[in-house]
């Protein structure tokens, strides 16, 4: 609630309770429903773009997005588990590509900054994130949107709800379309990309039998599909040179030196044969079932959850218009190349089904107690399985030849169609997880002022992996099963903890200093030839942590200030084999990263009607000096490496022994920027509310977001821009009605999502591409309610 001229209140459950968000000794940002509406925001992307501290990497189409809170990401290529964990309503959200939900009935979406495993569990690792839904309105009723926007946009938000038996039974029911025939359009082929089709529903339903007794169920659906990723291709520059018989171009550059240019040339990759082939279709079912009973000494509850995730997804590994530059070989010996160019399309893609049940029970003590207390358990069981689909197209290849590998493999053995459609699946893999914990918190107030708290929770996961073999292996496994497939199992056990005191100088003023720790799971390496290469242990973190939340002049102005230390050790990174018969690298714990900075939030009215929401978050992160990069060589006079030709690299080449007993070069990291991390993030909302008549209103909206430049890879050799973004909105309202207009991306900033090098399957070397986000739009909406 907010008078005319001050602050909304902001309610949270961040600490599985609910409290004033000026409370809470946590860095928190709460996007509530009236943000959501006022802002237009569509997706975990959107709800980014508002939050300080926050920023989201992809590879478009909504797929693998990794969140990224404080400067923590994902070191081993994206793979493994998050940093951060995702919740609907309480339900842990385990896919990272079903994390982006519609935002349809949502309540608020909370961004937890820094680490709470103790709250939430493992992948909690550098914060949280929470979707909360809405509970049905107290009498029968609802609203409806509808909006056309440019490239063929089209909109539809619907709920309906209310009391069914009033006062012991009410329920909800809402509806999200969002379909885009996509903003970009490939200069040559004419051909356009970044289209998507969502269709997202949910219905819940909450049960009063007692007075005591609450029961909360819900179930969330959702079925998109993406267009094929818009990319940007930037031509390496920089690095050592191809030589004249290998499958790219002769003397050709082998990596890509300086900023990122996303003008030039821009592509929407197309497949020859391949009808129905879209860039990421998804099917997300979220299940929930809760049971709330009030003791006269204590509260206590029970949680029951299922997620059934689907997805298929294809990505295109070109980096040339016309198909990917392949040398050729006899049929007769395969592997000796000719040293002719052959250009051939390639289709690249993975099916992943993923299902998880969870169990959560809690009792807490009554809120209102100098003592405050909570005791709990969480259950967690996942499987999944996924396979890679791939095909080559070698339609046009001379009589007699094929592509070959430059490893010697033919590669029309392992992946070549006739035309280009898809070869089936390769590299098949299925795991189990489970996850027990039980967790605690206190709080005890030592004086009306002061309270101290504390909270822990102890995990024990079992992890299961199985690949199946294929004839597409490279490398052979490990083979534990001796059946034909590769079966590993590994044991985590690990202790979560966080500590806070809070000073409440008065109602509207509070400071707080916490220390904590998180922890992201480990995992399994799926090209693992030796058995101390098959796993890899948890990553975790200790942060040190001091803020303020105060309310100003009459609650016009509200603040909120945290400075953080990160320290993080065992980071999950590439690192070389044990097996000296293994070429490759895989994940391996060492080396540390530390991340420092603050995060201020700020929201004011300086007037009626006029609101401000402004937010700068600032992250050093660095590598510490005990990392390293082992994907890089040392060359020779004759044949330098990449590194040897690229200034200020050569220098930190520093030579490693492995396990194994071989000497590898590594690239020294120390105090090297952290990719995909911006330095600086900063938002800035302002809206303005005024009057017709008595019974209309207009508003105005704008909203900008800011991210610093980010490094692409480790060695810092090559960056991305820093992301401007501004939309802007305006409107006519009234009790019932409401009319908008919008521009989304006002100045077109295209920088790309992510960026990475293309794996060709011939060389395992291309030119770096970038998957580019929505350009400018336009639209209008118009809602009702009833």
């Amino acid at each position: 609630a907010a008078a005319a001229d001050a602050v909304e209140t902001v309610v949270v459950t961040a600490r599985k309770r609910v409290e004033r968000l000026q409370d809470v000794p946590l860095s928190i940002t709460a996007i509530t429903a009236d943000t959501i509406v006022n802002a237009g925001l569509r997706n975990l992307q959107d709800v980014a773009n508002l939050t300080a501290g926050l920023t989201i990497s992809a590879a478009g189409a909504e797929a693998y997005l990794s969140p990224t809170i404080r400067g923590l990401t994902n070191l081993n290529g994206g793979s493994g588990d998050p940093n951060v964990a995702l919740f609907l309503d309480g339900i842990y959200l385990s896919n990272n590509s079903a994390i982006s939900l519609g935002l349809i009935s949502i309540e608020r979406v909370e961004v937890v900054k820094g680490p709470v495993s103790a709250l939430y569990g493992r992948n909690a690792f550098a914060g949280a994130i929470n979707y909360v839904t809405k509970k049905a309105p107290p009498k029968f009723g609802g609203d409806v949107e509808l909006g056309l926007t440019s490239a063929s946009g089209q909109t539809l938000k619907a709920t309906v709800g209310g009391p069914i038996n009033p006062g012991v039974l009410s329920a909800t029911a809402s509806l999200g379309i969002d379909k885009s025939g996509g903003t970009w359009k490939d200069p040559v082929s004419g051909q356009r990309g970044g289209g998507y089709d969502k269709k997202d529903g949910m219905v819940s339903a909450s049960l009063t039998p007692t007075r005591e007794l609450t029961i909360d169920a819900s179930i969330y659906y959702g079925d998109d599909t993406f267009d094929v990723v818009p990319l940007a291709i930037a031509a390496n520059n920089c690095g050592s040179k191809t030589s004249a018989t290998a499958a790219v171009n002769a003397n050709a550059f082998r990596q890509f030196c300086g900023r990122f240019e996303y003008a030039t040339p821009i592509q929407v990759p197309s497949y020859k044969a391949s009808a129905g082939v879209v860039g990421n279709s998804r099917t997300v079912n979220s299940d929930r079932l809760r049971a709330s009973y009030d003791f006269s000494l204590f509260d206590a509850s029970a949680m029951l959850g299922h997620n059934d995730v689907k997805q298929t997804r294809y990505n295109d590994f070109t980096g040339l218009r016309d198909g990917i530059p392949y040398a050729l070989a006899n049929a007769a010996t395969p592997g000796t190349p000719n040293g002719r160019i052959q250009l051939a399309n390639e289709l690249f893609g993975n099916v992943l089904n993923n299902k998880d049940d969870q169990f959560e029970v809690r009792i807490a003590s009554k809120p209102d107690r100098p003592l405050r207390w909570s005791l709990g358990y969480n259950y967690f069981k996942a499987s999944f399985d996924s396979f890679t689909v791939l095909g080559v197209d070698t339609s046009a290849l001379p009589a007699g030849m094929v592509l070959a590998n430059v490893i010697g493999l033919p590669v029309q053995a392992l992946w070549g169609t006739a035309d280009g459609s898809i070869s089936g699946g390769r590299g098949y893999t299925s795991g189990t997880d489970k996850v027990s914990s039980p967790f605690g918190s206190i709080d005890y107030d030592i004086t009306p002022a002061l309270t101290a708290s504390a909270e822990a929770r102890h995990t024990t996961q079992d992890k299961t992996q199985t690949i199946f073999s294929t004839t597409s292996s490279l490398v052979a496994p490990v083979n534990t099963a001796g059946n034909g497939t590769n079966t590993s199992a590994k044991s985590f056990g690990f202790n979560n903890y966080r500590a806070a005191l809070r000073f409440k100088l008065s109602e509207d003023q509070m400071f707080y200093a916490s220390v904590a720790n998180g922890t992201k799971s480990g995992g399994f390496n799926a090209r693992a030839t030796a058995a101390e290469d098959v796993s890899f242990n948890p990553e975790t973190n200790r942060t040190l942590e001091a803020g303020t939340k105060v309310s100003l002049f009459n609650r016009k102005l509200q603040l909120g200030f945290a400075l953080f230390h990160v320290d993080t050790q065992d980071i999950q990174i590439s690192g070389p084999a044990a097996a000296a018969n293994n070429p490759g690298l895989v994940t391996k714990n060492f080396g540390g990263t530390k991340s420092e900075g603050f995060e201020l939030d700020i929201a004011a009215v300086p007037v009626p009607g006029l609101r401000v929401n402004a937010g700068i978050g600032y992250a050093n992160s660095r590598f510490k000096s005990d990392s390293f990069d082992f994907g890089v060589s040392r060359g020779t006079a004759a044949v330098p490496s990449d590194c040897d030709l690229i200034p200020g690299c050569a220098a930190r080449l520093v030579s490693f022994v492995t396990p194994a007993g071989t000497t590898r070069t590594a690239l020294s990291l120390d105090g090297l920027r952290v990719p995909r991390t911006s330095k600086v993030t900063a938002t800035l909302g302002v809206q303005y509310n005024g009057t017709i008549n008595t019974d209309w209103g207009w508003f105005a909206r704008s909203d900008y977001r800011y991210e610093s430049s980010r490094m692409i890879q480790n060695a810092n050799w090559a960056y991305i821009p820093s992301r401007k973004l501004v939309n802007l909105r305006i409107g006519l309202e009234s009790e019932k009605y409401r009319f908008t207009a919008f521009v989304n991306n006002v100045t077109d900033d295209a920088t790309p999502e992510g960026v990475a090098q293309n794996i060709r399957l011939n060389d395992f070397t291309g030119p770096y591409a970038g998957a580019l986000p929505a350009r400018r739009s336009y639209g209008v909406t118009a809602g009702v309610t009833f």
